[in-house]
């Protein structure tokens, strides 16, 4: 019996990709063949995956199929055609309201997947959740057979080398506040920028702000994020965009105040 993971984008540093990677070491340690495979892989990643297509030679029904899901995809017909027993890992959807003005592609996605989630349903043999609020929305969808099965979290990715030239570029005896997350409307970026510009202004004007994360086809919300530090007229506040695990070793280096005002999350990784 084969184990394999599916996936629509294997993306680089981000919690889905890790958390997939890991469970992928975890297979194999344990004996099973497994693969992931997925329709974009990010370039750092193209020696630990295989592009989806490929899939279907490996496909049979004595093996499990693995499928990471988060939003829709074409991923969901997919797996619905092939013969594989199926398994869900279900690290939420972000609710489409939340891109409404914002990303017409993530808002259509988003869309979809609560439909393709309940199609799913009577397909997979059991789902699991990683987190217990994950698992409570797979029971409302009509899920009987479901577990929690928690993110894996390498702490040993923390304990890598702190990269020396980002460590070097961003040292300063400044106050430093640091959020890590991807530039999306549910992320609250805006409440952290208007937190932090009354501090600077009126408690500690040696602080700064980093900002850790990729845009991912929110390019309108990216844009106002940037007015709206302009607009309150403050200095010292970093978007640094994707950066890799040392780069990020460094940064919690220099970090004082980690602050989170996401008012929507799955499952929060770097809490």
């Amino acid at each position: 019996m084969n184990i394999h993971q599916i996936l629509p984008n294997f993306a680089y540093g981000d919690a889905i990709g890790v958390d997939t990677l890991a469970l992928k070491k975890i297979l194999r340690s344990l004996g099973y063949n497994s693969n992931i495979y997925a329709d974009i892989i990010h370039p750092k990643l193209q020696n630990e995956a295989i592009k989806r297509r490929y899939h279907k030679d490996q496909s049979d029904s004595k093996n499990l199929l693995i499928y990471h899901f988060s939003v829709g995809s074409e991923i969901t017909e997919y797996v619905m055609s092939v013969p594989d027993r199926l398994i869900i890992i279900f690290h939420n959807i972000t609710p489409a309201n939340w891109f409404f003005g914002n990303s017409p592609h993530m808002t259509e996605v988003t869309a979809e997947g609560m439909d393709e989630l309940i199609q799913l349903k009577d397909r997979c043999m059991v789902a699991w959740a990683d987190s217990e609020y994950n698992a409570s929305i797979l029971r409302e969808a009509g899920y009987d057979k479901v577990h929690v099965l928690p993110i894996i979290v390498e702490f040993s990715r923390l304990k890598i080398k702190a990269d020396t030239v980002f460590k070097q570029q961003w040292s300063s005896p400044f106050f430093t506040w640091t959020f890590v997350g991807r530039l999306s409307p549910n992320k609250r970026h805006q409440d952290i920028i208007r937190a932090f510009a009354w501090y600077k202004q009126y408690l500690n004007p040696r602080s700064r702000l980093l900002l850790i994360g990729e845009n991912r086809n929110c390019w309108r919300y990216t844009y106002s994020m940037t007015q709206l530090v302009k607009s309150y007229s403050i200095e010292d506040v970093v978007f640094s965009g994707s950066i890799n695990d040392s780069e990020l070793a460094a940064a919690y280096n220099l970090t004082d105040v980690f602050i989170c005002m996401s008012e929507h999350e799955g499952f929060c990784v770097p809490l």
